[in-house]
């Protein structure tokens, strides 16, 4: 048996997110303890993820890749002082001593700066090269945010134009009962077509295959 290509499979998850419970196919759909908020964000925006990779982005893993060598370099600095200071015990490794500890707590500040300022409530940073390789790749940065203690959830679609170099930035807030039955099971076909209506309006969705019905699912009597 053939093994189905690239573009059927991703046509037939994205037919699969007709069925509100399941995006995956045949696999189980997502659950989660809707009384734990940290639990529910995380179920959400990992199928945010997921959605946007259907939709032809490729994520990008700058930060991650930054912080992971910033990480490296503080753990050779930790050790190069441990190392130091045990054959040339205190006060002979002071100056070494010292110049460790700076640079180390100078590259946690970097990386809290990144996580602060750069990447704030990103979930997932992505890009999809123009076909012709005539422009500059299209950006999307998708970001969520539920305030501890709260129902409501806030995602918002930034997509910047390779072409043009112009931003757009969309945002919808729900509760999170839009997305979760009384069992915890999300609901993926309303969470991707929020999110893809958003990626649409944001002028993200341009090819036919990255454009599927948008309408407002229909609510059972």
């Amino acid at each position: 048996m053939k093994a189905p290509k690239k573009g059927a499979a991703v046509r037939s998850a994205l037919a699969a997110l007709s069925d509100e419970n399941n995006v995956w196919g045949t696999e189980p759909p997502l659950f989660c303890d809707v009384w734990d908020g940290n639990s529910v964000k995380i179920c959400m925006d990992d199928s945010l993820r997921h959605s946007c990779v259907l939709l032809g982005w490729k994520e990008n893993h700058s930060y991650t890749d930054v912080k992971l060598a910033l990480s490296s370099v503080s753990c050779v600095i930790a050790a190069v002082a441990l190392i130091y200071g045990y054959f040339h015990p205190y006060p002979e490794c002071r100056t070494v001593l010292f110049g460790c500890v700076v640079s180390y707590f100078a590259i946690v500040g970097v990386m809290a700066v990144m996580s602060l300022f750069m990447e704030g409530s990103a979930i997932m940073v992505a890009s999809r090269p123009d076909k012709a390789g005539m422009v500059p790749d299209d950006q999307l940065t998708v970001e969520s945010f539920m305030p501890r203690f709260s129902d409501m959830f806030t995602l918002t679609v930034v997509v910047k134009n390779g072409a043009t170099n112009v931003e757009t930035r969309k945002e919808i807030t729900k509760s999170i009962a839009s997305y979760f039955d009384e069992q915890g099971t999300l609901a993926q076909g309303i969470l991707h077509r929020d999110l893809l209506r958003l990626v649409t309006e944001c002028g993200g969705a341009s090819s036919p295959d990255d454009v599927c019905d948008v309408a407002e699912p229909k609510k059972s009597k």
